[in-house]
């Protein structure tokens, strides 16, 4: 037969990985969760089962699912930060602002017939006047 899985072995281990991934000490999150010191750490050790109330406070506060926090799994170790969600979402939008300001100011008709072209890069913005070919000769 199988290896048994005991839940609360697995509970403690990824509640302590969470808290770890999430640079909390125990009583901080003891603190957010509502219960002493000594119950985090009874938990991470195994050593007291968790309830479906508390199970319920740590989804929420990790964004995460049950089974993330009660089956083995290597989800918990997927899991970002709240740190590193505003990173992400301040890259993307980084990006996507680069990308459409590069092709809005990549060519631009002035009325005096001369082009301007605008060269973006992640620095600064610059631009250098072309003047018509037929302006040249």
């Amino acid at each position: 037969m199988g290896k048994k899985l005991d839940i609360s072995v697995v509970a403690g281990k990824n509640l302590q990985s969470l808290r770890k991934k999430f640079n909390l000490t125990q009583a901080q999150l003891a603190e957010k969760l509502e219960i002493s010191v000594s119950h985090v750490a009874n938990i991470e050790r195994a050593e007291t089962s968790i309830s479906l109330s508390l199970v319920q406070r740590i989804v929420e506060l990790f964004s995460i699912t049950p089974n993330d926090l009660l089956l083995e799994t290597e989800n918990i170790i997927n899991v970002k930060s709240d740190e590193e969600k505003i990173r992400e979402i301040i890259f993307y939008n980084y990006e996507t602002l680069y990308f459409s300001l590069r092709s809005f100011f990549k060519t631009s008709n002035v009325s005096d017939g001369s082009e301007k072209e605008y060269t973006i890069n992640h620095s600064s913005y610059y631009h250098k006047e072309k003047i018509a070919d037929s302006e040249k000769k």
